[in-house]
């Protein structure tokens, strides 16, 4: 199997390049191999990023070309602050949201993937969507309330949460984020949008690198694993299992609904 076919549509993490040769992977993956190393999976995953590394330092491989960008890990410099996005952004007066909503992810992966909804980074008129978008995990969702309560309480009523499916992920949609904005006092509804299993291509859901344990893992396992087999085995699933567009898509599909239900105009 070659590394990359063709030059991707569009850039992509390794992991989720990783997520899209999961069939082909499962498809020639010895028996013994699996049976002896459990966590076959990530040792495939360890594999392919080693493999780019080599094959870039030896002059045979270039991850612009591929169109791979390795950023699939969060980390606490949220992108909104970057002066380069910063400049593509109008006065304030602008960027007041068509829509009462914002989209909170827990990595920048995801985010680079939803920036074409920005209305003022592209100026295409059929896009008719105006949100912010949020990037951060852990304790900085906290500094990201305060920017929140300074600059848009009045505006945002809802929040759309796209997590991981594992226990801090969906813990953090459900509970985690909702306490912290009704502890300031905010009244904002925070709805967890994905990722669920269901919402990933089955022959993507064969193997997962997200692997969990700690005091929420059992509460996760008794409430999903009846439902999804991995979960029992303590691996939960990952955003990165899709692709940018189709991460675009889902999230579009819930704004569009909340539209029709007419919940905003």
């Amino acid at each position: 199997m070659e590394l990359v076919e063709n030059p991707l549509e569009e850039r992509m993490s390794l992991r989720q390049l990783f997520y899209q040769k999961i069939p082909y992977l499962e498809a020639n993956t010895p028996d013994w191999w699996r049976q002896e190393y459990k966590n076959w999976g990530q040792l495939l995953y360890d594999g392919l990023c080693e493999e780019a590394s080599d094959l870039f330092l030896e002059g045979r491989f270039s991850y612009q070309d591929a169109g791979i960008i390795d950023n699939s890990g969060a980390n606490e410099y949220i992108y909104q602050n970057k002066v380069g996005l910063r400049e593509q952004i109008p006065p304030d007066e602008e960027c007041v949201p068509d829509y009462p909503v914002e989209i909170w992810v827990e990595n920048n992966a995801t985010f680079n993937a939803l920036i074409p909804l920005f209305h003022w980074v592209y100026r295409d008129k059929s896009n008719h969507w105006k949100i912010n978008i949020v990037s951060g995990k852990g304790f900085t969702k906290s500094q990201q309330i305060e920017e929140f309560e300074m600059e848009r309480a009045d505006d945002v009523q809802y929040v759309f949460c796209l997590n991981d499916f594992d226990p801090a992920g969906v813990c953090m949609a459900t509970e985690d984020l909702p306490n912290r904005f009704k502890q300031r006092g905010l009244n904002v509804e925070v709805e967890h949008i994905g990722i669920f299993p269901e919402q990933i291509p089955e022959k993507r859901r064969g193997i997962s690198l997200t692997t969990f344990k700690g005091k929420l893992a059992k509460r996760f396992i008794e409430e999903y694993g009846k439902d999804y087999p991995l979960v029992k085995q303590g691996y939960g699933y990952e955003l990165q299992a899709l692709t940018p567009s189709e991460i675009r898509q889902l999230v579009l599909d819930h704004l569009e609904t909340y539209k029709r239900n007419g919940l905003f105009s």
